[in-house]
This record gives structure tokens, sequence and C-alpha cells, in this order.
């Protein structure tokens, strides 16, 4: 037998068994504390989601506003925040994700304690307040990445809309992040902090604080554990 075979089946085995972790009401609501009521057909989570949820337990106090950009179909980390006595608002730009993302904070209204409220919109579109944390965990694929792996089935049971607002970073992978970061600052209240989540892989940490400091947001932590690739970058304002 090829050495080949058994690294090839554990290999296939290794990301059945990741697929079903991600894709799991029972670890959603272990992880996160939020209701799925059946499996989805779409990734609930990914290790970006996890290096923010312990980034946010840590930069966000009871009683602040806080605002997730691109919540996606779940709004799970949105929703997990609202467990606590904070006032959550959450963006997204797909349509069929909006709908799905309030029916999600429908079923979770008994869990929840603060308020969260999804907003259709383009990034900050129809958000005109201001917030103490802004959080993203962006898509980060290069346009044409994202159409070949579109092609090649990765996407099943999401519409094209939302695959790519799921994946699709723009023409290179980062158009998107670097719009966010040139609007986050005129929505943040005084003391305000960004969190970026991100895989380095695709989108590493040091080209993020770069696009982040020409728009005038400096960097002030990197955040993350030896166990998971994705980091979360902490930003502020620079002072005038």
């Amino acid at each position: 037998m090829s050495s080949r075979g058994p690294r090839g089946a554990l290999g296939r085995a290794a990301f059945v068994a990741g697929r079903w972790l991600r894709t799991s009401p029972t670890v959603a609501r272990w992880l996160f504390g939020v209701t799925v009521e059946r499996p989805a057909e779409y990734l609930l989570w990914d290790l970006t989601t996890l290096a923010l949820r312990r980034a946010l337990a840590t930069h966000v106090r009871d009683g602040q506003a806080v605002l997730e950009v691109g919540t996606g179909p779940v709004a799970i980390l949105s929703l997990h925040l609202a467990r606590r006595p904070l006032r959550v608002t959450a963006t997204e730009v797909c349509p069929e994700f909006v709908a799905s993302a309030r029916a999600h904070a429908a079923r979770n209204a008994r869990s929840r304690v603060g308020e969260v409220a999804v907003v259709q919109g383009d990034l900050f579109q129809n958000v005109p307040e201001r917030f103490d944390v802004i959080f993203i965990n962006p898509p980060y694929l290069p346009e044409g990445t994202y159409e070949t792996l579109a092609r090649a089935g990765a996407y099943e049971g999401l519409t094209p809309a939302g695959a790519r607002s799921a994946s699709s970073g723009g023409p290179r992978g980062d158009e998107l992040i670097t719009r966010f970061l040139a609007e986050a600052p005129a929505h943040l209240r005084a003391g305000g902090k960004v969190l970026v989540g991100t895989n380095p892989r695709y989108l590493p940490p040091a080209r993020i604080a770069e696009a982040a400091r020409a728009r005038g947001l400096r960097q002030v932590a990197v955040l993350g554990r030896w166990w998971n690739p994705s980091r979360v970058l902490v930003l502020e304002p620079v002072a005038r």
C-alpha cells in the first residue's frame, strides 16, 4: 500500500470531523451559548471566531455599545455577547444572512440579557451611532480564489450572494478590510477600540496594521493562543 493512502484517509477524516464540529448545533451551544435548531449546511464558526470570542471577553465591559460588522447568517458572536448586559448591533450586507441572523436572534431571545439589533447594510451603512468596541472577522479571499472554490463546490448550502459575502475580500482580498479600517474611526466613541480577527495565512497582521496606520488607527496589541493560528489585532485611533 502506498504511504499516500493512509495519510490521505487521515486527512479526509480530519476534514470531515472538523466540518462536523463547526456545523454542529451542540458544539455551537457549548462554545457560544447560542441555539441553532438544526445542523447547518454552512460553517457556524472558525478559528478566528474563537480568537475573537476570547478577545471580546477581555476588551468589552458590561454596559458598553458594541458593533459587529459582517455578522453572517447566525450572528453567533453578537448573540454570544448579548448574553451580557450590552447593547449589540450587527450589520450584514447579504439579505439572506440578515433574515437568518434575525431569526436566530429571535430564537435566542430568552437567553439574552443585553439588546441585539441586526441591520442590513454594507459595513457601516445605516448605522449612524458610535460604539465603544467595533469588531470584524473579515472575508479575505481574493476574488479569483473565491471563484475557483465556488466552481469546485466549496460553498454548498449557500447561495452565490451568501458565499461571496462570507468569503470574498475583493479583487486582491484586502479591499473590504481596507474600507472597514478607513470608515471605523468615525464610528468610535472616545476611548473606543477596533478588533480585527484574521487568519495570518491569508491576511497577515502586519499587513492589517500597516493599512490601519495609514487610516488613523494604531495597533496596541495582537492577541492569540499557541494552539490557534488566528490572531486578533486591537486598534485605537491615533491621538491628534
